[in-house]
């Protein structure tokens, strides 16, 4: 939802961005998963999976809409603070917090915190992969700023917790 409008600025049905920001992550992670468990780095993927995990639980916790679904944007919903109940008019209610596929690339600070000791750089690559995703979804108007930045919060968290460099 780029400038105010009420329609997706971008196309999320169409081939192209789909694979790129959509489906081919997601598979790529599962790939890179797979990998993990067969190279016994139980850390790493416990990290990763934790990291996915809790934006997942989270989302299901609260009700929080998308911006594309909110009255202030063209869509059909009010305003509501952030873990208050929607209205028992409202029969299908949102989970929109936090952002779900920003968690795909911000997971992997799980395994830059593996790799910390080849110098801060490591973390730049998840960080960057997490904003990019992210910033296709607020492209989108599926999520506000404050989505991606949560789920970066609960991304780098997962991976500080469960992953530490062996000493």
């Amino acid at each position: 939802m780029l400038f105010g409008c009420s329609r997706p600025s971008v196309n999320p049905a169409s081939g192209g961005p789909r694979l790129l920001f959509y489906t081919g992550p997601k598979y790529l992670l599962v790939l890179l998963g797979l990998y993990l468990l067969l190279q016994k780095q139980w850390k790493v993927f416990l990290g990763i999976s934790l990291s996915v995990g809790l934006v997942a639980f989270l989302k299901s916790l609260n009700s929080q809409a998308c911006p594309w679904d909110l009255i202030h944007y063209g869509g059909a919903l009010p305003s509501i603070p952030l873990w208050k109940m929607w209205p028992a008019t409202v029969m299908e209610r949102p989970h929109c917090f936090p952002a779900g596929h920003a968690s795909v690339g911000f997971c992997l600070f799980a395994l830059s915190f593996k790799h910390q000791d080849k110098g801060g750089w490591v973390f730049l690559p998840p960080f960057f992969l997490g904003w990019i995703l992210g910033g296709y979804q607020m492209v989108k108007g599926a999520h506000f700023f404050s989505h991606t930045l949560a789920t970066m919060v609960i991304c780098l968290a997962a991976g500080a917790f469960l992953v530490k460099k062996d000493t």
